[in-house]
């Protein structure tokens, strides 16, 4: 793929896009936080989506932004929260669909058994 192009998949009846530029997609997989310092923020997003239903990638990081990483030493970018959302989309925590992630309330339910 030459630079400028859109790298995107299919899944699951999902599209995922990845950013508008190859270099920095490669920069941001580079930098990103170890999965489990970006698994702090999974209980906030929990609590988002569940107060919520669903949200857009870029509400869900201004939302983080204001109330999660206040007082802790984890920040990601928003491409890496796109990579760390996609891993739950991927484990089946979250659906993504119409730009939104919503919980898997199935697989949410099933697990606080």
């Amino acid at each position: 793929m030459g630079k400028g192009n859109r790298t995107s998949f299919v899944a699951r009846n999902s599209e995922f896009v990845y950013g508008d530029n190859d270099d920095e997609m490669e920069s941001a997989v580079a930098s990103a936080q170890d999965p489990k310092e970006l698994q702090v923020f999974w209980p906030y997003i929990v609590g988002m989506l569940i107060s919520l239903d669903s949200l857009p990638l870029d509400e869900i990081h201004q939302i983080l932004k204001m109330f999660a990483t206040q007082g802790t030493r984890v920040d990601c970018s928003l491409t890496q929260l796109r990579l760390f959302l996609d891993e739950k989309v991927k484990d089946h925590l979250l659906i993504f669909t119409g730009g939104r992630y919503k919980l898997n309330k199935t697989v949410i339910m099933c697990s606080n058994k």
